[in-house]
């Protein structure tokens, strides 16, 4: 993959452009399942990741600043990888 390149995005999503010039990009994914991850520009990214816990059916939320790899495996981490990539059938 292209260093470039986050993730081949096939998933519908939001794109807000912020006054500091910075890109978020936020994804639904149905339920309480939503991703925001803003691309600051030096490699790394600001994210919120929310999601619902089929365990005990509440809602966890994760964010923070990380590299772009290591938001994409804390998104794999919670499943939502395929998801975002269009590769999962689910919501």
């Amino acid at each position: 993959m292209h260093k470039g390149v986050f993730f081949h995005l096939l998933r519908k999503f939001s794109l807000v452009l912020g006054d500091n010039g910075n890109i978020r990009a936020v994804w639904k994914l149905g339920g309480e399942n939503q991703i925001g991850i803003q691309f600051r520009g030096d490699g790394n990214a600001s994210f919120v990741i929310f999601n619902r816990l089929a365990s005990g059916g509440a809602t966890s939320r994760t964010y923070g600043v990380d590299t772009l790899d290591g938001v994409r495996a804390r998104l794999r981490a919670c499943g939502f990888e395929e998801k975002l990539s269009g590769r999962s059938t689910d919501a």
